[in-house]
């Protein structure tokens, strides 16, 4: 199986981290792929340092003509049965071909942008009710979690956070960001006024 992977955004949310985690996993046990990032961005920064080679391409949007070329390029020299595309601009992006074109959504995207492609990937079970709802066959769309990294680490004791024994504790762990929710844990906890709440994370919420 040789696959080509694309990532057109230069954020550094959780898509773009489980792109490089799924890259670099993807390169330690020897699959046959070309990864295409936008250049001198993070995601681009993480997988070199790592020792994963790249591609690079500007994923301008509509106009970007050169994208495309390259996508293509890279498809065809590469040999590739899959193109996975990551969101709506590497989507948007990747040319038709003789490859099997797989979309992957973290978010509730206008579909669209992908509509070229042969088959879905949600990483929640939402998003993937979401896209069948949005009219595309339940055989060509596919539920598949992000994962994590495997850290052990010793339990934290509630008295290290001045948090009694007895009390309901909410843990909520993410990237504080509007649109991952951790004002709504905190107006959550105003009707629930016997627990107490655990945040970590980091972000622009923090």
């Amino acid at each position: 199986m040789r696959i080509v992977q694309a990532l057109g955004s230069s954020r550094r949310g959780g898509a773009e981290r489980f792109f490089t985690r799924l890259a670099r996993s993807f390169h330690e046990a020897g699959i046959a792929q070309r990864l295409l990032v936008r250049g001198g961005h993070w995601a681009e920064a993480q997988l070199v340092e790592a020792g994963v080679p790249v591609d690079r391409a500007y994923f301008g949007g509509t106009l970007d003509v050169f994208t495309r070329l390259k996508f293509r390029r890279v498809l065809a020299d590469h040999k590739a049965d899959i193109a996975l595309t990551w969101m709506r601009r590497a989507a948007s992006a990747c040319p038709k071909g003789p490859w099997l074109h797989v979309g992957r959504l973290g978010n509730y995207y206008d579909l669209k942008a992908f509509g070229g492609c042969d088959h879905l990937i949600a990483n929640t079970p939402g998003i993937a009710d979401y896209i069948r709802n949005g009219g595309w066959p339940a055989e060509r769309v596919s539920y598949i979690p992000n994962f994590v990294p495997l850290i052990r680490a010793d339990p934290v004791p509630r008295a290290a956070l001045d948090t009694p024994a007895g009390v309901p504790l909410i843990l909520w762990l993410g990237r504080m960001e509007r649109e991952k929710g951790p004002d709504i844990v905190v107006r959550a906890l105003a009707m629930t006024p016997e627990a107490w709440l655990w945040m970590a994370g980091d972000g622009s919420m923090f």
